[in-house]
């Protein structure tokens, strides 16, 4: 899939200032090998990378079936772009959960348009 530079998890986390909320590393072919270490090495010896690992937001994939350090298989490219796909459709179907404080922000405002509904109905009650 192309060279890897095993040092881009760490770099690319330092570059944006912050650190990494999700990594997913994807390789086919020997020469992404360094690569899948360096994920494992930063989940490892990294608070950031050690808390991404935790939290599920860390991955390596191969394409096929072989002694590799990726923690994860696809068997062809075909799978890998089905897997991308998924992904992006959950990214985008935005918050499914909500605190109790959206919820009491929500109930707050739907309870200040019905007491404003009703203010109106009782204004036009008494006009009548």
């Amino acid at each position: 899939m192309g060279s890897s530079d095993a040092s881009s998890p760490t770099t690319s986390a330092k570059a944006a200032g912050r650190p990494a909320a999700f990594a997913l590393v994807v390789g086919d072919d020997a020469s992404d090998e360094p690569m899948f270490a360096a994920l494992k090495k930063w989940g490892d010896e990294s608070p950031s990378g050690a808390a991404a690992r935790r939290a599920g937001r860390a991955f390596s994939v191969t394409v096929g079936k072989k002694p590799s350090d990726a923690e994860a298989y696809v068997d062809a490219h075909d799978n890998l772009v089905e897997l991308l796909e998924a992904l992006a459709r959950v990214s985008k179907r935005g918050a499914r959960y909500y605190s109790s404080h959206d919820f009491a922000q929500e109930y707050a405002a739907a309870a200040a348009a019905a007491a404003d509904e009703l203010d109106a109905d009782d204004d036009a009650a008494a006009a009548d």
